[in-house]
């Protein structure tokens, strides 16, 4: 029986090795090959989630893109029952007043306060007569509600209580500008109130129109 000696033995060996390490260099360019395909792909999908996420969807027609939308969540939802006809934001963003139905609302702390005649109470489904506009003074303390009946009554928010009330003339147009009231009437005349007094009456031959803007240093009207 034949039996290669030693060096046949160890030579067959060493081809062996060299096999191993030609096949094991194949496998890791392979594997970069396959890294760099897969550091690849990943950009690609950050890109495609990035995009995703950076745009809000609104209805059928319209979406909003920015950076920073996909932050964005539902903190809560309320319900009223009826569609809401008016809406008015505070300042800070804290409150918020709503005309719904027949009736004023303010969320406060995530508690609905119906604004009736001499109070604020929680949300009962009691209605009054329709206002035809709301807003908040700059410092976001009071809440302006326009009655039909022609007079505006003005809405201590802290106290849920009204402060004062005061007619107006057949009213227009009617804007607030930081914490004054300024009330486009038919009559042509633009009337600027403090609380509740007329600090400037302006009357023209033209009709007034709005919206209006005050300057920086509140000393003109535009």
């Amino acid at each position: 029986m034949y039996q290669p000696d030693i060096n046949t033995f160890l030579e067959a060996i060493k081809q062996e090795f060299e096999n191993i390490k030609k096949d094991n260099k194949l496998l890791k360019q392979e594997n970069l090959k396959l890294i760099e395909l897969n550091n690849q792909y990943l950009q690609k999908l950050a890109s495609l989630s990035y995009k995703e996420k950076s745009v809000l969807k609104l209805g059928s027609d319209w979406d909003v893109e920015g950076d920073n939308i996909f932050e964005i969540s539902l903190n809560y939802k309320i319900s009223i029952g009826e569609p809401i006809t008016s809406l008015s934001i505070s300042y800070d963003g804290i409150f918020i007043a709503f005309v719904s139905g027949n009736s004023v609302y303010i969320l406060v702390d995530q508690i609905i306060y119906l604004l009736e005649n001499e109070k604020m109470v929680k949300y009962d489904n009691i209605n009054n007569g329709v206002p035809k506009k709301i807003f908040f003074s700059k410092d976001n303390h009071l809440l302006f509600v326009v009655e039909p009946e022609g007079f505006i009554k003005v809405w201590d928010i802290k106290e849920r209580s009204p402060l004062r009330s005061f007619n107006l003339p057949e009213v227009k147009s009617l804007y607030s500008l930081g914490d004054l009231v300024y009330a486009i009437s038919i009559d042509r005349t633009l009337r600027v109130y403090d609380k509740d007094k007329i600090i400037i009456v302006i009357t023209t031959n033209e009709d007034l129109e709005g919206p209006l803007f005050l300057s920086k240093d509140k000393r003109q009207i535009y």
